[in-house]
């Protein structure tokens, strides 16, 4: 949203030729955004009111209007014509002052304000007390007069405002441009802001349990023990979510889920990462997994129930065989027993032999 500033006002007093009309007041205002660019062209819905006695007297008078910029940045509006929030504007006792006029605006069109400007109306709005009392019939119009235009900036705090504040520019418009240049400044003036407030008393502390964390549950905090600190570890009885990279120790999980068929393994780089292992091959009960040089396959000479490893061959260990020996007949004869290097490896015929060596 675009911070606006207001760096013109205009006032001129308008009144009937009849003594029945109402008085009325113009208003003109030059706005800038933050940038300092005119806003041209531009709906900016505005609330004005007429306060008593000081900045932050009664408000006596409030209306809305909602102007368009012309292509200068210029917004005109009549005060007394808009759509009235309280008060009566004819109803003001302008001989019963100060007044002051307080202008809000949103750049949006909306009811949103964010600028907030209040200047002391001087001597020319008490023409309309005047006029309470002055009739004035079949008057010639004067001609109109140059404007009188006001820039505000950002005072830092310095010499002329110790806590910063708002400097005010304001001069006579000489060639009627709408916009206030150097030359046509006629003096300044400074708003300053107010010295910082006394510091809040301290809130009432939340009681917890040693190693007890603090959350927010969106009102107040609150002590909770499903995350806990001892002051080494941290400890969750619950299930971490994180949009980043979890490091537990020396090793930083990553911050992806894996695909199917992936496990979680140390890479080449040294780091925790997906890797995919492929499907496993369709296995009957108690089967083992065997490599065979390009694939995973399910292999049936070894068996493993849990318990027991059994194999229907012989068992080759540092090339001792344990087993029944070799034989012609499939898986030996079942009968023999042989311990040691090709122990009955020509047998043929017979049963029960033993073997060793």
């Amino acid at each position: 949203m675009k911070k606006l500033y207001i760096l013109a006002l205009i006032l001129a007093i308008t009144t009937s030729v009849f003594a029945q009309a109402p008085a009325i007041m113009s208003y003109q205002a030059v706005v800038r955004d933050a940038d300092n660019n005119l806003l041209t062209s531009q709906l900016i819905t505005m609330r004005l009111t007429i306060m008593q006695g000081s900045v932050f007297g009664n408000s006596v008078y409030v209306e809305r209007q909602a102007p368009t910029s012309n292509i200068n940045g210029l917004v005109s509006l009549v005060i007394g014509s808009g759509t009235v929030v309280f008060g009566t504007f004819n109803s003001i006792d302008w001989s019963n002052g100060p007044y002051f006029i307080k202008t809000e605006a949103d750049p949006t069109g909306g009811q949103f304000y964010t600028v907030t400007e209040t200047s002391q109306l001087m001597s020319v709005p008490y023409a309309l007390h005047a006029n309470t009392a002055d009739s004035i019939v079949g008057g010639i119009a004067g001609p109109s007069g140059l404007s009188i235009l006001k820039n505000v900036t950002v005072e830092p705090a310095g010499l002329n405002c110790t806590t910063g504040g708002q400097k005010i520019d304001y001069g006579q418009d000489d060639n009627a441009n709408g916009t206030l240049s150097g030359v046509e400044i006629d003096g300044t003036y400074y708003i300053c802001n107010g010295a910082a407030g006394r510091k809040g008393d301290a809130g009432t502390p939340t009681l917890g349990l040693r190693n007890e964390t603090l959350r927010h549950n969106g009102t107040i905090w609150e002590a909770v023990n499903n995350f806990t600190n001892d002051g080494t570890n941290l400890t969750t009885t619950g299930a971490i979510t994180t949009t980043g990279a979890i490091t537990v120790g020396a090793v930083t999980y990553p911050n992806s889920a894996g695909t199917t068929n992936q496990v979680l393994a140390i890479n080449a780089a040294g780091a925790l990462a997906w890797t995919s292992v492929g499907s496993l091959p369709v296995g009957r009960a108690s089967e083992t997994l065997r490599h065979n040089g390009i694939q995973w396959v399910a292999a049936s000479n070894v068996l493993n129930d849990g318990i027991n490893l059994t194999t229907t061959k012989d068992a080759k260990i540092n090339s001792l065989t344990v087993g029944k020996g070799a034989s012609t007949v499939a898986g030996g004869i079942p009968t023999n027993t042989a311990v040691g290097k090709d122990a009955l490896s020509s047998n043929t015929t017979g049963s029960n032999n033993i073997a060793i060596g």
